[in-house]
């Protein structure tokens, strides 16, 4: 009895697990309209062509920034993954959260907001 007592405490202390939105269907559309702004500050899951991933827009300190459909890819320079897909192609299914772009450190034609990316896959076609 104090087992379960003790493993139902565990389990209403415990973090929430965070669950990344897959970006599908009327979903899709609605971040693609909005150009991702009706998902910010969300994890997100979204499949991407390896031809997104061919030249960077621009490149800082060690992360490139990728632009597919208006919408902003900032991943590391040289993230194993990343080389990976620019190698072999298919496509990349990219988890990250979005974000604001601050206007202060957008130039003219970068998106308004943008994916953290914390993962990139590569899947075959």
């Amino acid at each position: 009895m104090k087992m379960l007592v003790l493993g139902l405490l565990l389990a209403a202390l415990s973090p929430a697990q965070k669950v990344d939105v897959v970006l599908e269907g009327a979903r899709l559309q609605r971040f693609l309209r909005s150009k991702a702004a009706s998902e910010s500050g969300r994890s997100v899951c979204w499949r991407v062509p390896s031809k997104t991933f061919s030249k960077p827009l621009r490149s800082r300190r060690g992360h490139d920034l990728f632009v597919h459909k208006g919408v902003g890819l900032v991943i590391g320079s040289r993230a194993a993954d990343l080389l990976e897909i620019r190698r072999r192609g298919g496509i990349a299914v990219v988890r990250g959260r979005v974000f604001r772009v601050p206007q202060k450190r957008r130039r003219k034609g970068d998106p308004a907001y943008a994916i953290d990316v914390r993962e990139i896959r590569r899947r075959r076609k």
